[in-house]
């Protein structure tokens, strides 16, 4: 469990879960913005963000975090055969939820829920340190809402029409928030009107959506919202705080429903994994099922590569291109038993050879981060010419 940034006396929890008053269970963006231009412009502070999959369900919101899987909160009404929606409009049915267990010593306000159809992307789940003062992005599909800056303090309004939102703040601090029967270890983002550019705070039909924290190039998903109420407790408008449930502290549990690719739990996922991952497919385990489609098969293996380590086959340091090193590390191990991905094994069968080869020129120069570059690109005879020059001087050198 990764909670050492909150570590608090087990009584000291219980009894602050207890006496704190109750929060709002509703929580849409007041005053949000439905403009993302901010996130397209390379000079705002707030880049590199989407909206693209923040869902709407029936009452709330939900965050996709995987192939087939949203976070939501659990005081959310998200039953199996029920949908959710995406901004561009395509609709996911709910096929399993799983509402969070006793974490700990409590039950959190937070649910896993899979849908049916695969997702076109998805939001990577911050697993650092808290941070207070950290500026967040809020995201929601509720109402918007009345905002008093000279109270600091606003309202979510039921009458407006809901829409994907979005707004931001900062981190508060971290607490225990206590509502019904959950109480979950939370980051709270006081509102502060004029504190951040488009400073906001949830409404109803915000809850179940994300706050997300800017960390190593992309904002992740660093809480899921849930809570809105005053400083110091009381569940009636208007409100001037914000929480969302504090993902590092419960990502263990996430990741035993959402797989990463990380199949053998060093937190890496690299050539090992792949090579783990043939043999899941090879020997039918029954592990190893990446894509979240109930089956093990090559299409796992495609989603590894091709989706999660967004790369190409034939990129044997995973590096996200295709070139003259990986066509070194195939021809080295040209004709060789025994051997693994990053020795040159497409395929997955234990042994280098001209099939490895085919695959390899297939898709020789992809470059995954330069999209001005074409791809798939043939293997020049140049290319092949070396290879087999390059394998029999190895040969030669072995005697």
């Amino acid at each position: 469990m990764k909670s050492d940034t909150f570590a608090v006396r087990l009584g000291l929890i219980v009894f602050l879960c207890v006496i704190m008053a109750l929060a709002s269970a509703s929580s849409a963006v007041v005053v949000g913005l439905e403009d993302v231009s901010e996130f397209d412009d390379p000079g705002s502070q707030w880049h590199g963000m989407t909206l693209d999959w923040i869902g709407r369900t029936g009452v709330g919101s939900a965050v996709a975090v995987g192939n087939r899987w949203f976070l939501s909160a659990a005081h959310l009404s998200v039953g199996v055969g029920g949908q959710i929606e995406l901004p561009g409009g395509d609709v996911y049915t709910v096929s399993k939820v799983y509402n969070a267990p006793v974490i700990g010593f409590a039950a959190p306000d937070l649910k896993i829920v899979k849908v049916a159809e695969e997702l076109p992307g998805w939001y990577e789940i911050y697993d650092g340190a808290f941070a207070a003062g950290a500026p967040v992005i809020m995201a929601g599909t509720g109402y918007s809402g009345a905002v008093d800056p000279a109270s600091d303090t606003f309202n979510w309004s039921a009458g407006t029409e809901r829409a994907w939102r979005w707004g931001t703040n900062e981190i508060s601090r971290g607490l225990w928030m206590p509502s019904g029967p959950y109480c979950s270890l939370s980051i709270q983002m006081d509102f502060n009107y004029g504190d951040t550019d488009y400073e906001a705070g949830w409404g109803n039909g915000d809850s179940g959506g994300g706050t997300f924290l800017y960390d190593d190039g992309q904002w992740k998903l660093t809480g899921v919202n849930n809570y809105i109420s005053m400083i110091g407790g009381g569940s009636s408008p208007p409100y001037n705080t914000n929480s969302a449930v504090y993902m590092p502290n419960y990502i263990e549990w996430i990741q035993s429903f959402v797989p990463t690719g990380d199949l053998n739990g060093d937190d890496v996922i690299d050539a090992e994994d792949v090579d783990l991952l043939f043999n899941y497919i090879s020997s039918s385990s029954g592990a190893g099922d990446v894509n979240s489609d109930g089956v093990v098969d090559l299409g796992d293996m495609d989603f590894l590569i091709r989706r999660i380590l967004a790369t190409e086959y034939g990129d044997f340091d995973l590096n996200g291109r295709i070139d003259n090193t990986d066509l070194t590390a195939l021809g080295v191990n040209m004709g060789d038993l025994a051997r693994g991905w990053a020795d040159g094994d497409t395929n997955g069968d234990g042994v280098v050879d001209t099939t490895d080869l085919t695959v390899l020129a297939t898709y020789y120069n992809f470059l995954a981060k330069d999209p001005s570059i074409p791809e798939p690109a043939s293997l020049s005879l140049f290319g092949a010419a070396a290879l087999l020059s390059l394998r029999k001087r190895r040969k030669s050198r072995l005697g």
